[in-house]
């Protein structure tokens, strides 16, 4: 395990909370920052992306095509080839765009959470030929959670509620379907999901017959990676790539949250880490890649904010 720190906070920069940093198959890694000279910004390692002056409002997500896409002033925007283009602007398509920020695919397409005119929320995806609906609240959805994900294929993958159930659903040629739903098997599914270009759904949930763990479900059906009796007191949340490796974040018992993997443990709150001891960390689906490199956002107990990529 190798772990190299992208950036740091100091001289340059002033803080980095509270969004996470993505990453995409080259190692590179983009992350937001405020800068101790003022003003804040986006960057790709330690190169900065020009945003214009733009107020940035979320994540930034990169693809392996070095596209770059956040949120700004009520508008989503995409970055490519150093030209900045506006994919949904607010005042025309929704309310206001999110919560929490967008998921970009290798093509530049994006999926990201919107609130509606009138009340009420939705999921939706954009690229530069236009924005679909892909599920609101004024059909057959209560409430939305997490962030949607999206994949190569267009595919969009995204953790809903419905008055009787919860339920992880994706969507594809217009077509929305149930993936997974609480009822016999699960009791409660956590927020956040993340599906590869396999279609493989890998999600947390607590299950009725007692206990909780990480799932995944795909051609196959469902299969139980990791269950809360293997040391776990709960689980928060797991990535899959499309190697098919899995990394999830989770409490051990006795123990504080922390980044895990088959192997065993990555990183987490309460150990040593650069000269200080870990206090929070924060990724999501935007956090991994397909050469199964990470890239977290650390806070350490010297007051000392990391970003760092792990081999």
């Amino acid at each position: 395990m190798r772990f190299t720190v992208i950036a740091e906070t100091g001289a340059r920069f002033g803080n980095f909370a509270p969004y996470v940093a993505s990453i995409d198959d080259q190692g590179r890694v983009a992350y937001y920052a405020d800068l101790v000279a003022g003003g804040c910004g986006l960057f790709i390692d330690a190169e900065p992306v020009a945003i214009a002056g733009a107020t940035v409002s979320s994540h930034p997500d990169i693809n392996s095509r070095g596209d770059v896409c956040f949120y700004t002033e009520q508008r989503l925007l995409l970055l490519r080839d150093s030209v900045l283009t506006t994919l949904v602007d607010s005042d025309d398509v929704c309310e206001s765009i999110g919560p929490l920020g967008p998921t970009m695919n290798q093509r530049g397409a994006v999926a990201f959470r919107a609130q509606l005119r009138g009340g009420g929320e939705g999921v939706f995806m954009a690229d530069e030929r236009g924005v679909t609906r892909v599920a609101d609240t004024k059909d057959r959805f209560d409430r939305f959670h997490g962030l949607p994900v999206i994949t190569n294929a267009g595919t969009v993958a995204f953790r809903a509620d419905q008055t009787q159930c919860q339920g992880i659903y994706t969507h594809e040629a217009g077509r929305v379907d149930c993936r997974v739903q609480s009822g016999d098997i699960y009791v409660d599914l956590a927020r956040f999901v993340s599906m590869n270009d396999a279609g493989t759904v890998a999600f947390v949930a607590k299950l009725t017959a007692g206990g909780s763990g990480v799932h995944t479900i795909g051609a196959n059906g469902d299969d139980c990676v990791v269950h809360s009796s293997a040391g776990f007191t709960s689980f928060r949340g797991a990535l899959i790539n499309n190697a098919g490796e899995i990394v999830f974040y989770a409490t051990p018992d006795g123990g504080e949250l922390g980044v895990y993997d088959s192997h065993g443990r990555i990183i987490g709150i309460g150990d040593k880490f650069h000269g200080s001891e870990v206090t929070a960390l924060a990724l999501n689906p935007v956090s991994m890649n397909d050469a199964g490199q990470l890239a977290i956002r650390l806070q350490l107990a010297n007051d000392t904010q990391l970003i760092v990529r792990v081999d």
